[in-house]
């Protein structure tokens, strides 16, 4: 759920309103970018996203295209992002709980499961309401 922030960047969200209609739905915005990062399909966030969407299974993802502007949008990580520390695989595995109402998505880590590269890239901020996704996403690290 760090990607969510990122996507919520102004430049992302240009590009992504240039390409809604490609990727008509924030949670394929987030799978395709989580895609490029290795995303792992059984994990249970990504299984929980597919329901979201009115998906069985990641297999049906070959129905929408692939991340529009992939180029552009690797750059941009790159500028953003310390390769080595921040962007990469790793990004994406995070011990969690995850509470979620039609409104809006709780993710709860243990105190100890904070990263410094992460928090001080500004990814593990709250990013409260995101229009484009159609909900409220908080961060909580009180396991």
């Amino acid at each position: 759920l760090y990607l969510l922030n990122f996507l919520n960047r102004p430049p992302l969200q240009q590009i992504m309103q240039c390409h809604w209609a490609a990727l008509p739905h924030g949670w394929l915005w987030l799978l395709r970018l989580g895609q490029t990062l290795d995303l792992d399909h059984t994990d249970p966030l990504c299984r929980f996203i597919l329901l979201d969407l009115g998906l069985e299974d990641s297999h049906q993802l070959a129905q929408f295209p692939p991340l529009p502007a992939a180029r552009e949008i690797a750059s941009l990580a790159r500028q953003w992002y310390e390769p080595q520390a921040v962007w990469q695989p790793n990004l994406l595995r995070l011990p969690a709980r995850i509470h979620h109402t039609p409104s809006h998505l709780d993710l709860h880590a243990a105190p100890q499961q904070v990263r410094m590269p992460v928090r001080l890239a500004g990814l593990d901020i709250n990013p409260g309401w995101l229009p484009w996704l159609g909900r409220v996403v908080q961060f909580h690290y009180d396991l």
